[in-house]
């Protein structure tokens, strides 16, 4: 992290002392809220190509059946928590997508932007599926967009806007 953003991070908490995004609940420096931590990562084996959860007695490496029979367009897919099953993920993107939280979109690009600069050989180039019309009028704003913008800032990478709804 640049000497900047660390001075920036500083002023910002000193402004505003860091709360638990979901309830608000204010924080010690270096502390998490103990309810609403975002998981740390994914557990349990994982497919190389579309990363989906593989049985236990599986190891982590191993194409699932899918991948093996019908294999993606794509070379490998990344993520960082599994929706099903880790519910306080969810219960974040939930709560950034239905509540207004844009500071969540943040906070979950970030985290993603740390996955794709600890997994990615070159920039990476984030292209993200816009949100229909009707769905940015309802919630004030493109979460997808938002979400883009934090992952390409914490891995310098590149957002560009190339599909269409």
């Amino acid at each position: 992290m640049g000497l900047i953003t660390e001075w920036r991070e500083e002023l910002a908490n000193t402004l505003w002392p860091p709360r638990c995004v979901l309830c608000l609940r204010l924080l010690e420096e270096g502390d998490s809220c103990v309810h609403h931590a975002l998981p740390a990562g994914l557990g349990g084996p994982r497919c190389p190509r579309c990363y989906a959860r593989l049985p236990d007695a599986i190891r982590d490496g191993t194409l699932c059946a899918g991948c093996r029979l019908h294999s993606p367009a794509f070379d490998q897919a990344l993520a960082c928590w599994d929706y099903w099953e880790q519910p306080i993920a969810r219960e974040h993107i939930l709560a950034a997508k239905h509540r207004g939280r844009a500071e969540l979109w943040r906070q979950l690009g970030v985290r993603l932007g740390g996955l794709l600069n600890s997994s990615a050989n070159e920039r990476p180039l984030l292209v993200p599926v816009p949100s229909h019309l009707s769905r940015k009028i309802e919630r004030g704003h493109d979460w997808v967009a938002s979400l883009a913008r934090a992952a390409a800032m914490r891995c310098d990478g590149e957002v560009i806007s190339a599909l269409k709804k």
